[in-house]
């Protein structure tokens, strides 16, 4: 069975970015790779106006660069440490808890 990555969410912050040297840290101690995750909340909706393609898109483009600026930090103080992500939609908290459980190696 091969070992899971370590999970970190990614939102930008100056927490996520402590979260980010931790886990990476853990990562290369554990000699796993690292997933980095960006939970995108949807916008919420009022009456039956469905959500514009074009604000779903800015969400998605912005937490790819989230995700991308997180994947070079990683990088820069570890260029062999393999670092996977994603933008996935949802609460964070449930996003990450779906993450852990997924099955390791996808």
């Amino acid at each position: 069975m091969k070992d899971k990555p370590v999970l970190v969410g990614v939102d930008g912050s100056t927490n996520a970015l402590a979260a980010l040297t931790l886990g990476a840290w853990q990562a290369r101690r554990r000699h796993v790779p690292l997933r980095l995750v960006h939970a995108l909340t949807p916008v919420p909706q009022f009456g039956v106006a469905p959500t514009l393609p074009y604000v779903v898109e800015a969400q998605q483009s912005a937490g790819r660069a989230i995700l991308a600026h997180a994947a070079e930090q990683v990088h820069r103080s570890d260029p062999d440490l393999p670092v996977s992500t994603a933008v996935t939609v949802g609460a964070p908290s449930r996003v990450l808890l779906q993450e852990a459980a997924a099955p390791a190696g996808r």
